[in-house]
């Protein structure tokens, strides 16, 4: 669908204690794993390799200065509210001129609420799928609970490998 694709994994954040249970080099493993064989993806780990974290908003400055328009893709759970400026994304650093600002590609979650009045101005459907946060795929794996419906295969595997978010 998009002529290029980049997937950063964001590094340790302060205020999101469990980005730091789990090392960068598993984390970096994880998103090779999920994302390989896709056209046109790639891997930015540049907040991987330093350890730090970008807020969106600051990677819409980066890419634009460099020459790509970025369109952020989320999913309906961070939107739900849009309409009433109670969505996840209002939280985020500068998260009101990143709802105003910023292209959003929206992944109707299914089996989920979904308002088409919730979404950001400048936001495009692009599809229905059955993903799930990783707050979710931890929680499932920490109960011992099958994480197969909710992750690549081999990501599955090697979460299971490493014994992590147990």
């Amino acid at each position: 669908m998009f002529a290029e694709t980049r997937i950063v994994p964001c590094g340790p954040r302060k205020d999101k204690p469990t980005s730091g249970l789990i090392s960068e080099a598993h984390r970096q493993q994880m998103a090779d794993l999920a994302f390989r064989g896709i056209p046109r993806a790639t891997i930015v780990s540049d907040d991987l390799e330093a350890a730090l974290f970008t807020t969106t908003s600051g990677l819409i400055h980066l890419f634009q200065t460099s020459g790509f328009d970025p369109v952020i893709i989320v999913g309906s759970d961070l939107i739900r509210g849009g309409k009433r400026r109670e969505a996840e994304i209002f939280r985020w650093y500068n998260g009101t001129t990143v709802w105003n600002k910023a292209r959003f590609g929206v992944i109707r979650i299914e089996g989920q609420p979904f308002n088409w009045d919730d979404l950001p101005p400048l936001a495009t459907v692009i599809g229905t799928s059955k993903i799930a946060s990783s707050t979710e795929i931890r929680r499932r794996v920490a109960a011992g609970a099958p994480i197969s419906d909710l992750v690549p295969p081999d990501v599955a595997a090697y979460i299971a490998q490493h014994n992590l978010y147990r």
